[in-house]
């Protein structure tokens, strides 16, 4: 029985293990960790702002600066 060996050389080889990598870091939508967490926390935020809360107040019952909220709520 022969053995085949691979055309395939190493850098190829490492470039189509990275890929098949980094699709497995993403979820369903397409989304890394980072994003998923960042686009639930923007939820949160807006459904508190429609309970009529201020920045400071959403700020505070989430844990993070008022800063970071109003950050958030313009990158909406």
């Amino acid at each position: 029985m022969r053995v085949l060996i691979t055309i395939i050389n190493p850098k190829e080889k490492v470039r189509r293990q990275l890929i098949k990598e980094k699709e497995a870091r993403r979820n369903e939508d397409g989304l890394t960790k980072r994003q998923q967490q960042k686009q639930d926390r923007l939820k949160e935020i807006l459904a508190l702002k429609e309970q009529g809360l201020k920045q400071i107040d959403i700020a505070k019952k989430i844990g993070i600066s008022r800063q970071a909220v109003s950050k958030l709520l313009k990158s909406n």
